[in-house]
């Protein structure tokens, strides 16, 4: 899948066609028990005797009331796990002409994933706007998700919470993943891994396969649990089964990095390449790197600028900060400090450390906006506290060098220590300086 993971998962059929026909009496029973068995049949694989009877149903019912706009959205879902999108898609379009709230919530994941139709997340946005009107609580989530990422609107973490609680409020289970991925981040929250836990596994347990791969993280660095590596690989090859491109990301940057796992290039570059051909934003970051450096592949400037662009703006607060930094020392582009300045700030503002840390720095040098001390601190300190290695180093030096802030060695001492404890060469040499002096 690419973009966002919604309700629409290609794994099975529901319809193979519209055939059959029944009296016009049964047709309004026909549809009530068309919708009774598919919600009876919810999480049943494609392939399931249960999924195939209420298949009959459904095809029965659309024969019945051909022009009924909530039965095409159920028939259009069943060709979609089909992965019969020629068929599924002007059923979704006519239901969601017809103001049908299932209808619209499935043609904006098309157009949001970019499935069949040309990406346009504009399009879903709107799309999913009209059903999250209506109620429809996956379009709800939805909708949060694309206002955590920012993608076809302004990024709103607040917004994101509102829609993503709305959401859960009826048990959702895309809406419940939506708001424990809100709380894992501290996106319009403050952190909760604890609380991010609970939601995750409450839709995991209605069958949904979203959280899947938020379970691998948050056991993989103890995220609200003990640190469980088994239980980690666990959910990240359940998601991979499921079609969770990011789950491919991170088991190809575990083998990378051969965290939990044996050290294993040429794996990590298989589920690399998975991503990105799955639509991972992260996984373009994550590959586009690795060209960029010319770790495992060959350096090539312009494969690597292609792939992080991609994920920056596919939302990825990893590949925007990856971006300002090509355009700030002209890796493959011209230098381009605006452009810089721009990408950064994307990435800042959706949270990350990193992104936070280049901020500051270029408010610190004037690099693409004014020079202002006062708000590079603050960005370079936020940067610390969310666990930037880079930020540390840097926080040290604003200490030791009274830049910004008062002069004090002990505080500097103490942030090269953090830094320098998760493998930061420079913090190091400034510990064993500093402590020479003290």
């Amino acid at each position: 899948m690419k973009g966002i993971h919604t309700i629409v998962t290609l794994a099975g059929g529901l319809l193979v066609a519209m055939a059959g026909t029944a009296p016009a009496q049964d047709a309004q029973a026909l549809k009530e028990e068309c919708q009774s068995q598919r919600e009876a049949t919810h999480g049943e694989p494609p392939e399931s005797v249960a999924f195939q009877d209420a298949l009959a149903l459904c095809k029965d019912a659309l024969a019945a009331n051909p022009d009924d706009a909530e039965i095409k959205a159920l028939v259009s879902f069943g060709l979609l796990h089909q992965g019969d999108l020629e068929a599924a898609i002007p059923l979704a379009t006519e239901a969601a002409e017809a103001g049908n709230a299932s209808g619209q919530m499935i043609l904006g994941t098309l157009y949001a994933n970019g499935e069949g139709v040309a990406q346009d997340y504009a399009e879903a946005f709107r799309l999913f706007h009209l059903a999250a009107e209506q109620g429809e609580a996956t379009a709800q989530a939805n909708l949060g998700l694309m206002y955590r990422d920012g993608l076809g609107v302004e990024r709103d973490f607040a917004l994101a919470r509102e829609l993503a609680e709305k959401s859960a409020f009826s048990e959702n289970a895309k809406g419940l993943n939506v708001l424990g991925m809100l709380y894992i981040d501290g996106h319009g929250v403050d952190p909760d891994h604890e609380r991010a836990l609970l939601y995750f596994e409450k839709a995991a347990a209605q069958g949904d396969r979203d959280p899947y791969h938020n379970l691998g993280v948050i056991y993989l660095y103890g995220r609200g649990v003990e640190q469980d590596i088994p239980a980690a690989l666990k959910w990240i090859e359940r998601a991979i089964e499921a079609g969770n491109a990011e789950a491919h990301n991170t088991l190809g940057f575990m083998y990378l990095e051969g965290l939990g796992v044996e050290q294993d290039l040429d794996k990590s570059l298989s589920h690399l390449n998975q991503a990105v051909e799955g639509g991972s934003a992260e996984g373009h970051n994550t590959l586009g790197s690795l060209h960029l450096e010319g770790i495992g592949v060959e350096r090539d400037l312009d494969r690597a600028v292609t792939l992080i662009r991609w994920a920056a703006e596919n939302g990825s607060a990893r590949g925007q900060n990856s971006l300002a930094t090509i355009y700030l020392l002209g890796n493959g582009v011209e230098r381009d400090a605006e452009r810089a300045f721009y990408w950064t700030q994307k990435s800042a503002e959706a949270g990350a450390p990193e992104g936070q840390n280049t901020l500051g720095v270029m408010y610190l040098q004037g690099w693409g906006v004014e020079s202002d001390i006062y708000t590079a601190v603050q960005l370079i300190q936020r940067a610390s506290q969310g666990g930037s290695v880079r930020a540390q180093y840097n926080l040290g030096r604003l200490y030791e060098n009274g830049i910004g802030l008062p002069l004090d060695q002990k505080q500097a001492l103490e942030w090269y220590r953090r830094a320098a404890e998760q493998g930061h060469e420079e913090a190091a040499a400034s510990v064993s300086r500093l402590e020479s002096k003290l």
